[in-house]
């Protein structure tokens, strides 16, 4: 017990000091956003016809997620130089991020043609591979990526994320470490290598990666959120509640977060507040099955509300038929029918 509270009150602190850095950091990172768009859109103005202020320009867009906008002006610098490598690798690079990946495929493709040593390319082109689902050719494009420029952290992390999506952990673990050797600060190379030692069922490996991708990055809401769902598979449900509601701080609109605080209530027996967090999360993804699945369960078994819990498995069962979950729907729709 008294471990426990230990444990409990070393979190809440970690997560204070942790929270107490976000503000400064965001409002240092939102300043260089801001002078990078005015610069680029200032040299555009003064230069509308160069193909290099509107590439610029296309990545500042992207950096802000505005890929139409980044698209728009990619295109712009094509149109002054046609045979601009680095204007067609960023313009597949965005079709990727918008999961146009035959778009992306093309437009890499033809970057390397023009430049066939372009070792960034090759790397984005297994992006899109990975993208389609394609993961020999993906890790064929990182490997010769590689061999062209060894010393790119995001080659060794891409090449990584596609080990792991094969369940090859341990060479995803390597490919991470080799990551991490480049670039030591990087939060999302510590974010994805704890999904890996969570998949290991390597529990201190993993709040050790989760604890490092929050400190690099304090507002970071997907690592709080897999720290969240990871002590709740091991019923550390208080302690999941704590890292979970910091999550929501800083992704509101995260729709996981409040399904995983709808897990963790309900491992609490908790029952109605784990129902107000699941209807949170379906604000937010109105066509989730798992979401719909959990409600139909916790109104027919602990909140005794048949009506409502025929609604919602009646909801999981048409949004995803095939699911895992489909022939306990069913029979449990059968029987709220019945009861009717």
């Amino acid at each position: 017990m008294t471990q426990g509270i230990v444990i409990t009150r070393a979190l809440t602190v970690s997560l204070c000091v942790l929270v107490g850095c976000y503000a400064l950091k965001t409002f240092q990172r939102n300043h260089l956003w801001e002078n990078n768009l005015l610069l680029w859109t200032d040299c555009v103005k003064k230069s509308p016809e160069k193909a290099r202020p509107h590439n610029n320009l296309g990545n500042a867009y992207r950096d802000r997620t505005h890929y139409d906008l980044a698209i728009t002006h990619y295109q712009q610098a094509l149109t002054f130089w046609p045979t601009y490598s680095l204007a067609h690798n960023n313009l597949g690079v965005v079709y990727g991020l918008k999961k146009m990946y035959t778009h992306a495929l093309k437009e890499i493709e033809y970057a390397i043609r023009l430049d066939p040593d372009f070792s960034r390319a090759y790397n984005n082109l297994g992006n899109a591979y990975k993208g389609l689902g394609q993961f020999d050719k993906a890790l064929e494009q990182y490997l010769h990526a590689i061999k062209l420029n060894p010393y790119y952290a995001d080659i060794y992390y891409n090449l990584g994320n596609t080990y792991a999506a094969r369940g090859n952990y341990d060479q995803a673990v390597e490919a991470y470490l080799k990551a991490l050797s480049l670039e030591p600060d990087s939060p999302k190379v510590y974010l994805n290598i704890g999904n890996v030692y969570c998949r290991q069922s390597l529990w201190k490996k993993t709040f050790s990666a989760y604890q490092s991708a929050v400190t690099l990055k304090p507002d970071y809401a997907e690592a709080y959120n897999n720290w969240g769902a990871t002590l709740n598979k091991l019923e550390r449900y208080a302690d999941a509640i704590k890292v979970l509601e910091t999550a929501t701080t800083f992704h509101p609109s995260f729709f996981e977060i409040y399904s995983n605080l709808g897990n963790a209530y309900s491992g609490l027996k908790e029952y109605q507040r784990s129902v107000d967090y699941y209807q949170q999360a379906l604000q937010y993804n109105a066509h989730s099955p798992s979401l719909h699945f959990h409600l139909a369960t916790i109104y027919l078994h602990h909140l005794h509300d048949r009506e409502r819990a025929l609604y919602h498995a009646q909801k999981a069962i048409e949004l995803n038929p095939d699911d895992s979950t489909a022939t306990a729907l069913k029979k449990m729709l059968s029987e709220l029918e019945n009861q009717r």
